[in-house]
């Protein structure tokens, strides 16, 4: 990404899922009515413009075009519900790695848990300066800038507070497709270094697929290449290699019925996995 600049693949996560809040996905109930108060100017045109023009169509031709970006709801969907399991379960430390403009400290009902929201330092700044107008978050907030390609992780999260000899939920999502190796390797590490026993992370990444130049230069003239795409076993074993136990790694078909969705045909719903480990 541009260096003084906010993500834009950040923003596009964000206008997805408002478009969901809208009604505009086969998740059932989505939830995300603080997404819209993220976007800039430019994208909440963006917004209404596609919202109109998608509210005029017939019902049948409604489904078939939210089809096209109805994975990335249902991907955030399928992380709620395994984040929440796991809360349930006593953990009450959530670390988000690229969070970009993430809502779930001001969605979730998360009392008592500390979510560390980690990213790049622009694209924090301008996050905090969105989430100024939301209601206050319905959990502590732990600010954490790291630039994934050269700063230490494991440094910034214990200068931050985080406590690594308790239970952490790690969520990674829309992030390692834009990473190489090294720098997937050694977050990887950290976050296993980090990880008291039955800590999860919850992955999600992308497969290579037969669009995958075309899919390079998108991202790429954003400023933003793709230098991660990985297949399923490519993913596993760096997950594996760093000590992690795999315990899913689902597809999208797996993914829209663990939250009641349609099985959406697109690009982005054929590349997209979720992968559970843990310590």
């Amino acid at each position: 990404m541009r260096k003084k600049k906010a993500s834009v693949t950040a923003k596009m996560v964000t206008l997805f899922r408002a478009f969901a809040d809208g009604g505009l996905t086969s998740v059932p109930d989505f939830h995300d009515p603080f997404s819209a108060a993220m976007l800039g100017p430019g994208f909440r045109i963006l917004q209404r413009f596609v919202e109109r023009r998608l509210r005029r169509m017939t019902p049948e031709k409604r489904a078939v075009a939210i089809q096209q970006f109805d994975a990335l709801p249902i991907r955030v969907a399928v992380i709620d519900a395994e984040l929440m399991a796991r809360l349930a379960q006593g953990c009450r430390q959530v670390i988000i790695l690229g969070a970009g403009f993430d809502t779930r400290a001001y969605r979730l009902p998360l009392d008592g848990v500390t979510v560390f929201e980690v990213d790049h330092p622009a694209t924090q700044a301008e996050k905090r300066r969105r989430v100024a107008a939301l209601p206050p978050a319905k959990t502590r907030v732990v600010w954490t800038a790291v630039d994934f390609e050269r700063d230490s992780l494991t440094e910034r999260l214990a200068e931050a507070g985080h406590d690594a000899r308790l239970p952490t939920v790690w969520i990674w999502e829309g992030v390692v497709m834009y990473l190489a190796d090294p720098a997937v390797r050694a977050t990887l590490q950290s976050i296993h270094t980090r990880s008291a026993p039955t800590s999860t992370l919850i992955l999600n990444y992308h497969e290579p697929s037969e669009q995958r130049g075309l899919r390079r230069l998108l991202f790429a003239s954003i400023g933003e290449p793709q230098l991660g795409l990985r297949t399923r076993y490519e993913m596993q074993a760096l997950v594996a290699e760093a000590g992690f136990a795999i315990s899913a790694d689902l597809g999208i078909a797996e993914q829209a019925a663990r939250v009641g969705a349609r099985v959406p045909n697109s690009l982005l719903a054929r590349v997209q996995r979720i992968l559970i480990a843990g310590c």
